[in-house]
């Protein structure tokens, strides 16, 4: 399955049957490569019902912690960042709005959830000093 730019379109309520079509879909040891936009905050709610926003697929855009979550919570495996854009593609309100492609795994055995998704070189290592006001952001 090969998507861009196009879950963020869909309804937040409908998005785990979307993720979960997604893994039903795919045959034992099949892949999903997925690029989408995300946010690195979740969207204020007044934003996610700005229409203009909404067709710059930025309204819908998951946070990316859990759009990576998303994956391994549909029971796909080896859930990996394969392109991250290092800078905001735009940015609304405070919000970093960029492009990443995800790959993931059906897993070979049918029924076997992922343990775990791994986030190295993805996030900060510690967020909490990360981006203050009036400071450089890590």
């Amino acid at each position: 399955v090969v998507s861009n730019c196009v879950l963020n379109l869909v309804h937040p309520g409908d998005r785990r049957k979307l993720f979960g079509e997604l893994a039903r879909v795919l045959k034992p040891g099949g892949r999903a490569v997925i690029s989408d936009i995300v946010a690195d905050n979740d969207v204020p709610d007044h934003l996610q019902q700005d229409l203009a926003l909404w067709s710059g697929c930025v309204s819908g855009a998951y946070r990316e912690d859990r759009f990576l979550e998303a994956f391994a919570g549909a029971g796909m495996v080896g859930v990996e960042v394969v392109q991250r854009q290092p800078e905001p593609w735009t940015v609304v309100e405070g919000v970093e709005f960029r492009s990443v492609t995800v790959r993931a795994i059906s897993p070979r055995v049918p029924g076997k959830q992922a343990d775990r998704v791994e986030f190295s070189g993805i996030l900060p290592p510690d967020e909490s000093t990360c981006c203050e006001p009036d400071e450089e952001c890590c």
